[in-house]
């Protein structure tokens, strides 16, 4: 029983070192696999901060180009606020020019509207002109006894033809030229100083 025994013990230790064997080719293969898996969530981890950092990048450069859109808009309604508070104050200053002024102003709009006879439309501050205007005109234009209703110019009517000269129409008929001319005004590039 001995020669038995021996090869008992012998089939148990060749079983013994056999486990073992697998045992320690399961546990490199564990750490291979493990090292793999590491890597391969480095990798992942890293292409990850790279797109989020890609990301966050266009994110911000989006958000300060909307930024600047947002400036651009505000400074560009604030010009065109002053642009027409520009305009409006040159058609306060046109309707209360003097008398004088006025009068010379106005002759020189009917000379330039052609019409050499017809009614005079005037509104009800400037009637008291009319006597004056017809003295200083070399056509045949009477004053309307009823006043038109606008702040200041006139209307000259020739049966259906009228040709409209109120400050309130020049300034609409004009109204590109003087934008861009009380933006130029308003907004030139300052000059070095000397």
């Amino acid at each position: 029983m001995e020669g038995l025994e021996a090869i008992k013990l012998r089939i148990l230790a060749d079983a013994h070192e056999e486990a073992d064997a697998i045992l320690r080719q399961a546990r490199d293969a564990v750490a291979d696999i493990k090292e793999k898996n590491e890597q391969a969530a480095s990798r992942l981890l890293t292409e990850a901060r790279q797109t989020g950092a890609a990301r966050a990048d266009s994110v911000v450069s989006r958000a300060r180009s909307l930024a600047a859109l947002d400036q651009r808009k505000a400074l560009l309604g604030a010009r065109q606020e002053l642009v027409e508070e520009a305009i409006r104050l040159a058609l306060e200053r046109l309707v209360a020019l003097e008398p004088d002024r006025k009068l010379a102003f106005y002759q020189a709009l009917i000379e330039q509207s052609g019409m050499t006879d017809g009614e005079l439309i005037l509104n009800r501050q400037d009637q008291v002109l009319g006597p004056r205007l017809l003295l200083q005109s070399r056509h045949r234009i009477a004053v309307a006894h009823q006043a038109g209703d606008f702040a200041g110019g006139l209307v000259i009517r020739n049966g259906l033809i009228e040709e409209n000269l109120t400050f309130e129409t020049l300034i609409k008929n004009s109204r590109p030229t003087l934008i861009r001319l009380a933006a130029d005004i308003l907004f030139a590039p300052e000059e070095p100083a000397p």
